[in-house]
């Protein structure tokens, strides 16, 4: 077949281009069309989309759509134009398919949505899963306003490809789509079948259009469809080969090529005439770039003078984007941007052009993507080719401590690729470990290996063609690394039980765990536990080492001495190369036939469903009924494991699958079953997992039944206020908060979740706060129902934009809704006979567990948690007691807001007015670290309810396969933490109804902190679930990133989780992350354009990672340059944890020059702040907090440079720290501790409250000086007398206040603020408020003297100004008006006065109150 330049390249641009352009727009207008075969499309449109215009395309008809009926179309939003009756289509040549769909009235293309879900093999095991009548889709066509598209899905169901459009045109009523069918499509689609959906626009208000339909939710036969001979006419936009062009890649050889002394001519995306081009203000790429809207979409430029190999730069990610080049209209080459490595392309002619200045140089857009040319270049000379680097590098191997005959081995593919390990005995490589997913970091577990024998390895592997690459051969031994000696013979360590109940404690078993400093320890067996010097039993486990195989973390579980009440235990732990532990007892389980055995514990047994069974030999069993479906089947087996084992604890794990009746699986459960030594109680901690085909699944109840030992004995629960209610079989059902169902009366009141019987305990910790929540007694067993069946309408009645929302969203229409692959775990205790008394104070202690704590610097100076600042109020007393009264205000805050229910309780919710948190930074962490370096027990058990929430709700744990959202996935903040409740936000809130996952909302650190102080070993879980669902997703393809954040907070899971295990594997995936962040980095100074320059400022950009920012960065056009800072500053933070780990020294020298780019690009010294990003349109922010800062004050701990010293004293300093709930609590405290480790270091203390600068005061008009100012009254905001229904903050952080303001007025309805003041003679005054808001509608009440002055008044709206008075200029006055409209002047008598001020909606930050004299 001849090339596309022997066939055109004696053509002209205008003969084969330009012409086949405007014909595209010409066939559109009824005045162009001449048929000559009079099949209805004109003779220039098929010459344009390669059909004969000599042979008539006559579609025929197979699918007709079900006749609306005459009532259908009376309804208003009938519009027939988007009425589908019939769809017909005929063959053309080859793989070449003509389709028209035929409407009732002439095609809206602009508000029609079209989609034709075609399985083309006819096979629904291939192609899309999902379900329902798009099962098996292999070609999605979509017609979407006026734009086509059509993707190929691969045969495992995965993430569907682009492919060349459909052509399309629109005559009348007749929508025809013209489509080359690849494979899996058969001749003549003999068997394939197609599903229809067709739709309107959304509604002005955003709902769905009323005009929706589909071919009756079923798929229909599709072929056989007539073939005809030959072969299809090949246009232009079909060539898919590299003709003419070579090609390279690289940032570094790019910047180089462009802004070094080479010659080189370069006309940016933004000189470019466009015909058919738009630049793309939404992008975010380091260069910007042009997007194609139509076929054939043209941008040129005129030649420069000289000899020449024209090209183009562009960014290749396989969107099937492909060019065409022209010189004065001869097609010169032809090139394919599909080597999909997420990386720079340069492409340029081979053969070198002589130009004489002004000749016209364009590029033509000719296949599917969005052909993202970021500019034409001229270059004098070929730049450097680069080839794809099918290499493998960091192959290693790891074998973990106290393990025999274990190795993981893992490597990196430069490229993404199918690779295996071989490896053997000697030089044997006879064994192979297959990785067949298409990944650049990948890692092979062996067992079963000689640890006594040597190994031999290689990594190998596979290109796209087959042929293979591989590693050289490297050895190793399946042994950990044999640890150190200790560093001492035996040292000491105090232990802490404190006992906050108002009773006694002795026995009750504890389960703590406690780091070490590397090299103290060598084994576990090294530590034995004290109690008043002598030693006593203790089951000691070991759960993190560090890298030269001494311990890190151990796990310590005994049973306390005497403790009084409210009083405290000492223990000590003594360890050391000296120390030996007495010999540990026989553990108290056992498998015997896959069953546990218990001795020496609680009197249980179990049965081989995975049920406990109780002393008296019954079952406790777990009910599930679901809606229609009615109660699932009780699974007759269950797998058990023992996930610890010891003389003092046991945990023993059943895992049980319930499923419905057709098979379908429904609910997993995992539960584990905890005991301990010689104790009658057993701790059951239950999870359930949501499972089914659906995104959610609905249940109607979940009742677990305890058989009681004695059914004639009556049952009592215990309430908060320390009284008792008695449990019948009506029950006692908790179905808020503050209040509970009991014989058939509503009761304000809550159930702590202690059961109590004869000699029996049943207890469900945080009963309440989980609501819906009940107890009741049937049949001899006492029922908790975990779950409960309630009423239809309970909640519905709530209104969506208040508490339907905000805590009920899950509970509509007498049913719960739950996502598929969510959990949710219940902790629940039961004990057997022991006395009311006892049975009451297990529960209490059930409900707050006791800890065992070592001093605060322990934890810090072990660097367990890196280096972390113990607390000290002699260097940050400022500091310390603004975090002691947070955590505080933190718990208070909860209770104001409700946050509880089964889906919400451990959670934060107001994130952008209406979403709940999802832990978003990290709450659970902050909290420990907060515990950690303070021993404040509040703040553990806050991170613990956050822990076990944010694990179980916001974290996937289950899905069908490929599906997307996989284990590991974190779904990031949401209306109703995993969205999908309801389609549209919350009027006047950024509420998202639904959204998905991404890595820049993820972490796992709290989840590792949490295991590694508790030994739950479910956040372990869920810790390594995240780190491997990231690296799976992120890592597949060529690593690249446009949010600074998200390779941050990559960086800081990887991190994390290498801390925690040890395993190479991470390491190896931040390694592939970290090249392409030091690959981005500005080190080429990079233009600033001239528009954007700033008196004082830098004309290069340098040491950052520069790229075009979009709106919420930046508003202007032409779009700015630069970055947001806190995404820098979050990417700083992640290279740092790289750096702790490798001491890259490449590594360090990139965080000291992204510290500068910080500061010198986006802080202002004048201000003492940041402003958001780099666009000189931003206002700067007078403060700042620990994440912004801690890159900034890593590299002054380096270098000491006075340019990265002030953001330090000036910005962090004067800020009062972080919010008292949600976001701006956890942003704050979860890095902190860190910073205030490198002020120490560095000699900064931080013990003052925030000082305004003289700078930052306010400076009053002219009309509030002098003269003019005589008689006025100024009431400073901070100065009220009087506050209700909430509390307020008083900040002096602010620019351009007069003193003090108030702030944080938002959160309560009806918070009111009032200010006395004492008049020596009656007047008359206009009032004036000094305020700022960056909200969109603030509304106050005002009352003078308890009433309203004015209608105005009684609902007075303060306009948004910019911010909350962080710039001195978003500071207004606004008068108090009349009803008309102007200045209200309101006569007050002598004597006292008042005047207050009521929140109706929206936040505001007042300055002070004026009363101005009318004269």
């Amino acid at each position: 077949m001849p090339t596309i330049l022997t066939k055109l390249s004696c053509l002209r641009l205008s003969l084969c281009v330009a012409v086949l352009a405007t014909v595209f727009a010409a066939a559109q207008n009824s005045a162009a069309k001449i048929d000559t075969d009079r099949d209805g499309l004109p003779d220039e449109l098929e010459r344009y989309w390669g059909t004969d215009p000599a042979v008539p395309d006559l579609p025929a008809v197979i699918y007709t759509f079900p006749e609306r009926d005459a009532a259908s179309r009376a309804k208003p939003g009938y519009d027939p134009a988007l009425d589908p009756q019939e769809l017909a289509v005929t063959h053309i040549a080859e793989d070449r398919y003509l389709w028209r769909v035929a409407f009732a009235a002439d095609v809206k293309s602009d508000e029609c949505v079209l989609h034709l879900y075609l399985d083309s093999d006819g096979n629904q095991a291939t192609g899309r899963q999902s379900g329902g009548p798009v099962n098996g889709t292999d070609h999605m066509i979509s017609f979407n306003y006026n734009a086509t598209r059509m993707q190929l899905y691969p045969p495992d169901g995965g993430r569907p490809t682009p492919v060349k459009p459909p052509y399309h045109y629109v005559d009348g009523k007749y929508l025809y789509l013209l489509t080359d069918l690849a494979a899996p499509a058969q001749p003549g689609l003999e068997t394939a079948t197609m599903h229809i959906l067709c739709h309107g626009a959304n509604t002005a208000d955003g709902k769905p259009s009323p005009m929706s339909t589909n071919s009756g939710g079923k798929r229909f036969a599709v072929g056989p469809i007539a073939q005809r001979p030959g072969a299809k006419i090949i246009r232009l936009t079909d060539r898919e080969d590299l003709e003419g062009f070579d090609r390279s890649y690289g940032i570094d050889m790019i910047r180089d090529q462009l802004f070094g002394n080479h010659g080189v001519v370069f006309a940016g995306y933004d000189q470019l005439s466009l015909d058919g081009f738009e630049i793309d203000l939404f992008t975010q790429a380091h260069f910007g770039h042009l997007k194609s809207l139509r076929p054939l979409a043209r941008a040129a430029t005129a030649a420069p003078k000289g000899r020449f190999h024209p090209g183009f730069l562009i960014f290749d990610r396989n969107d099937g984007s492909r060019f065409a080049m022209t010189i004065q209209g001869d097609v010169k080459g032809f090139a394919p941007i599909n080597v999909n490595n997420n990386r720079y392309w340069v492409y340029w002619l081979r053969d070198a052009i002589d130009f004489q200045g002004g000749e016209n140089v364009e590029v033509i857009a000719c296949g599917a993507g969005r052909h993202p040319v970021a500019g034409i270049v001229f270059f004098p000379q070929p730049p450097p080719r680069r080839d794809l680097p099918y290499n493998i590098h960091h192959l290693t191997s790891f074998c973990p401590p106290e393990t025999t005959g274990e190795t993981t081995v893992s490597w990196i593919t430069e490229m993404p690729s199918p690779t295996r390990l071989e490896y053997g005995l000697g030089q044997e490589m006879t064994s192979t470990v297959e990785d067949a997913r298409l990944t650049t970091v990948h890692r092979a577990v062996l067992t079963g290996l000689n640890p006594d024998r040597e190994y031999t390895a290689r990594a190998v592997g596979i290109k796209p063609d087959g042929t293979t690459y591989a590693t050289a051969a490297f050895t190793f031994r399946p042994q950990a690394t044999p640890p150190p000696p200790p560093a001492a013979a035996a040292e000491r360590l105090p232990i802490t039980v404190r006992n906050p109940h108002p009773f006694a404690v002795s026995g009750h078993p504890v389960t703590n765990g406690f780091p070490f400093p590397q090299g103290a320890i060598a084994h576990s067996k090294q530590v034995r536990l004290l109690d008043k010097g002598r030693e006593i039993p203790a089951q000691i486990k070991t759960t993190a080492w560090w890298p030269d195989g001494s311990i890190k973390w151990i796990l310590v579980s005994f049973l306390t001495g005497d403790i009084a009440a409210d009083s405290s235990a000492e223990y000590t732990l003594e360890y050391g190369g000296k120390v030996s532990r007495q010999p540990d007892g026989a553990p108290l389980a056992s498998l015997v036939n896959g069953l546990p055995v218990i001795a020496n514990a609680a009197p249980i047994t179990f049965n081989p469903a995975g049920e406990l069974v109780t002393p008296q030999q019954q079952p406790c069993r777990l009910d599930i009924r679901l809606p229609k479906i009615g109660q699932l089947s009780q699974p007759e087996t269950a797998v058990f494991s023992l996930e610890d084992n010891g003389p003092i604890r046991a945990v023993i794990k059943a895992v049980r699958q319930f499923s419905t009746p057709d098979g379908e699986p429904a609910f997993l459960l995992e539960t584990r079953y905890i005991v301990w030594k010689n104790s009658p109680a057993v701790n059951v901690q239950q999870t359930f997992i949501v499972q089914g085909q659906q995104t959610h699944a609905l249940l109607e109840e979940m009742v677990l039944s305890i058989p009681a030992a004695n059914p004639a004995a009556a049952w009592t629960a215990a309430t908060e206020k320390g009284e008792t209610a008695p449990i019948t079989a009506e029950g006692l059902h908790q179905h808020f908060d503050h209040e509970y169902r009991a014989a058939g009366q509503t009761v304000q009141g809550r159930l702590t979740g202690g059961a109590v019987t004869d000699g029996q305990l049943v207890s469900l910790r945080q009963f309440w706060q989980n609501y819906p929540k009940a107890f009741r007694v049937d049949k001899g067993a006492l029922q908790l129902a975990l779950c409960p069946d309630f009423e239809a309408g309970l909640y519905d009645a709530f209104p969506f934009e208040k508490e339907g929302h905000h805590l009920y969203f899950y509970l509509l229409n007498g049913v719960y809704k739950f996502r598929a692959g969510m959990a949710k775990t219940d902790d629940i205790l039961l004990a057997w006979g022991i006395p009311t008394e006892a049975a009451d104070r297990l529960a209490r202690l059930h409900q707050r567990p006791l800890l065992a704590v070592a001093p605060p610097a322990w934890y810090c100076d072990s660097k367990v948690f890196y280096p972390l600042a113990v607390r000290n109020t002699e260097k940050f007393k400022y500091y310390e007691e603004t975090i002691d009264r947070k955590i505080v205000a933190y718990a208070a805050a909860r209770e104001k807001q409700r946050d509880y229910g089964l889906m919400n309780f451990g959670d934060w919710y107001g994130e952008r007015g209406a979403n709940w948190g999802n832990s978003e930074y990290d709450t659970q962490s902050g909290l420990l670290l907060q515990f950690v370096r303070s021993g404040n027990e509040d703040a553990f058990f806050l991170a613990d309810d956050m822990e076990k929430h944010n694990r179980d709700v916001d974290t996937v744990h289950w899905s069908k396969p490929n599906e997307r959202l996989s284990p590991g996935a974190v779904l990031v903040h949401q209306m109703g933490h995993v969205g999908g409740y309801y389609t549209e936000s919350v009027p006047g809130t950024l509420g998202i109804p639904r959204a998905g996952t991404s890595v820049s909302h993820a972490w796992n650190e709290g989840h590792f902190y949490h295991y590694f102080l508790t030994g739950d070993v479910r956040s372990r879980e869920t810790a390594l679930a995240i780190a491997d669902y990231y690296i799976k997703t992120d890592l597949r393809q060529p690593y690249h990133f446009v949010s600074c954040r998200n390779p941050g907070w990559h960086l800081i899971i990887n991190a994390s989780t290498l801390a925690a295990t040890g395993n190479p594997y991470y390491l190896n995936a931040s390694r592939v992350i970290i090249d392409r962040v030091l690959e981005l980095q500005d080190k080429t100074p990079f233009p600033v354009p001239e528009f954007q320059r700033e008196e004082g400022r830098r004309t290069h950009q340098i040491g950052g990672w520069s790229r075009m920012m979009v709106p919420g960065h930046c508003l202007c056009e032409p779009r700015h340059r630069g970055n947001a800072n806190f995404m820098v500053a979050v990417l700083l933070a992640g290279m740092k944890y790289y750096h702790d780990v490798t001491g890259d020294p490449k590594v360090k020298d990139s965080i000291i020059a992204g510290a500068k780019y910080m500061i010198e690009e986006c802080y202002s010294e004048e201000t003492g702040g940041f402003r958001y990003t780099s666009c000189p349109n931003m206002r700067f922010s007078r403060g700042t907090h620990p994440l912004m800062v801690e890159g900034i004050a890593c590299a002054y701990l380096w270098t000491r440079d006075p340019i990265l010293k002030k953001p330090l004293t000036d910005a962090l300093l004067n800020s009062h720290g972080g919010g008292n709930y949600g976001k701006s609590f956890s942003n704050y405290y979860r890095v902190a501790p860190r910073v205030l480790y490198d002020l120490a270091e560095t000699g900064i203390t931080w013990n003052d409250p925030p000082q305004m600068p003289k700078n930052a005061q306010f400076k009053p008009p002219a009309w509030m000086t002098g003269e003019a100012a005589k008689g006025q009254i100024m009431l400073e905001a901070e100065a009220f007398t009087g506050q209700g229904v909430g509390t307020c903050q008083a900040r002096t952080d602010r620019m351009g206040i007069s003193n003090a303001i108030i702030t944080y007025w938002e959160i309560d309805i009806g918070h009111w603020l009032e200010w006395t003041f004492e008049l020596p003679k009656a007047g008359a005054y206009q009032i004036l408020f000094r305020y700022a808001t960056n909200h969109k509608e603030t509304i106050r009440k005002v009352e003078i003297n308890g009433q309203t002055p004015s209608t105005a008044a009684a609902s007075l709206a303060f306009a948004r100004t910019g911010s909350y008075g962080f710039a001195a200029a978003d500071w207004r006055f606004l008068p108090l008006p009349d009803d008309a409209g102007k200045p209200l002047v309101v006569t007050l008598p002598a004597g006292k006065n008042t005047i207050r001020m009521t929140n109706l909606n929206g936040g505001l930050a007042l300055d002070f109150i004026l009363l101005k004299p009318e004269k």
